[in-house]
């Protein structure tokens, strides 16, 4: 990856990195790699956490609807924090790896095997 903008110290390097930055191409890769991000980090969760998931499942075939609600009030908390714990991974690895940062055409395989 190259360098952050604020790194850079010079007024006409940091022109030319705005305006690539700004480019079409740059925001586009930018948006595909906010999804790569989400979905290795969500990827991991489910890797992490299919016991609960099969629970979840099964508790949908459940004929009761009094027991299969008790039993989804207390899987919901868990389920939300497990949401938040990998939407922040992916937040912090989209801070580190692509903010202010000029992505090359190699950027898929940088921050899935980073």
């Amino acid at each position: 990856m190259t360098r952050r903008l604020s790194d850079i110290n010079t007024e006409f390097e940091r022109a030319v990195f705005i305006a690539v930055y700004r480019s079409r191409i740059q925001r586009q890769r930018r948006l595909l790699a906010k999804l790569v991000l989400i979905i290795k980090h969500g990827l991991r969760g489910l890797f992490f956490l299919w016991p609960a998931y099969v629970v979840l499942v099964a508790l949908m075939f459940l004929p009761w609807l009094q027991e299969r609600m008790l039993y989804l009030l207390v899987l919901a908390p868990g389920m939300l924090v497990w949401f938040y714990i990998y939407a922040r991974g992916a937040r912090v690895d989209y801070y580190q790896s692509v903010h202010e940062r000029i992505l090359d055409k190699d950027f898929i395989r940088k921050l899935v095997f980073h």
